[in-house]
């Protein structure tokens, strides 16, 4: 969060990479089975990403979609029956491309591009991606979908992540509690792009991150969320003494990232 200290050097691991990538996508009608497959393969550990989004439906309503890939070298192809095996997505409803990796990582990039090209990329984005409980995930997930209106997100993405709490050791990135937690991501794109738009689904991530604190959740620090310094103490609960005292220890004169509105200058 920019809190402490600015980074200025940094030693990243590397791990070679395969040249080819099989690119799953499979469609569910149900939530809860769509949450359950998305938590057996991240425990299963049998592909190599796991993405879920959510669809709206032209007649209204919503399906779900299930993104999954497997790296590969020639000769060594995936065993698609094997991968797919224990799934419960539509019948019929599964699809798989063979693609360059690099094309894989830079899958959104033709649409990066085409925003751009007709304006729409620098609208604002006030997008909330909200960690949810395992326990609570359905209810909070179909509650959310079924008040939402679509033209709130501005043909923007829905994202539903699932992921394992011990894989996450910074201190001060508050997950929520359990073997297993969900990123639920409104990735929002006002339309018009005004400022009184703006305000309105700021507001609106501001009711639903309220909804989720309350279930156990927390929100993505760099999002769309006004928070009081009294939200945030909140926010870091039982590390708000070790927060404290890192920001007095290395930033007393609260210089650096005020705009989240964490402490103040005096």
């Amino acid at each position: 969060m920019g809190q402490f200290g600015v980074i200025v050097q940094a030693r990243l691991r590397l791990v070679p990479a395969l040249p080819s990538t099989r690119y799953y996508k499979a469609v569910y009608d149900d939530l809860s089975v769509f949450l359950s497959d998305l938590l057996f393969l991240i425990h299963d550990g049998r592909f190599d990403t796991v993405q879920g989004f959510v669809n709206a439906l032209p007649g209204g309503g919503w399906n779900y979609s299930l993104e999954t890939t497997k790296s590969f070298a020639p000769g060594h192809e995936p065993n698609d029956a094997a991968l797919l095996a224990g799934l419960h997505f539509l019948p019929g409803q599964q699809t798989s491309e063979d693609i360059p990796y690099f094309d894989y990582l830079n899958r959104l990039g033709p649409t990066v591009a085409f925003l751009q090209q007709i304006g729409v990329w620098s609208f604002p984005h006030p997008w909330v991606d909200l960690l949810i409980p395992t326990s609570q995930a359905a209810g909070f997930i179909g509650g959310t979908l079924a008040a939402l209106d679509p033209a709130d997100l501005g043909q923007g993405p829905i994202i539903v992540y699932p992921y394992l709490g011990d894989r996450f050791n910074a201190p001060n990135f508050r997950t929520p509690a359990g073997e297993t937690f969900f990123l639920f991501g409104l990735l929002r794109t006002a339309v018009p792009p005004t400022p009184e738009r703006s305000a309105e689904l700021v507001a609106a991530n501001r009711r639903l991150f309220e909804q989720a604190r309350a279930v156990g959740g927390f929100f993505y620090p760099v999002d769309s969320v006004p928070m009081s310094p009294e939200d945030w103490r909140q926010h870091f609960g039982p590390r708000w003494p070790q927060f404290f005292a890192a920001k007095q220890a290395f930033d007393p004169d609260a210089l650096l990232a005020p705009g989240q509105g964490i402490f103040t200058a005096d």
